[in-house]
């Protein structure tokens, strides 16, 4: 795991991107390893303001030295914000997924 940390004038951290490099299938991608953005984050203060852009960039330079040709990543259905965000900086959307899960206990 590769994290990317941002910080403001202070050095304090404002905001993060944990990116991994997946050999396994990734939805949409026709190649391996695909960098996959495990996660993003930046505090509510610095939003709108380029933080999560430049977090991507640094993420994408840094798979791309490491020969991956594609970033892949995700977000929750209903987080609507996450979703424009993506799209905003060029992800386009390849999937939906709706997860179950069933519990094998016999318990009641």
């Amino acid at each position: 795991m590769h994290y990317f940390i941002a910080s403001n004038e202070h050095g304090e951290a404002v905001g993060f991107c944990q990116l991994s490099f997946r050999h396994d299938y990734v939805p949409g991608s026709s190649t391996s390893p695909t960098a996959y953005m495990e996660g993003i984050y930046v505090i509510e203060s610095e939003r709108h303001r380029g933080v999560a852009s430049r977090l991507v960039d640094a993420a994408s330079t840094f798979a791309a030295r490491h020969g991956c040709i594609e970033l892949a990543s995700d977000t929750e259905l209903e987080n609507e914000d996450s979703q424009r965000f993506h799209e905003k900086i060029g992800f386009k959307e390849v999937e939906r997924v709706v997860t179950y899960m069933k519990k094998l206990s016999h318990e009641k």
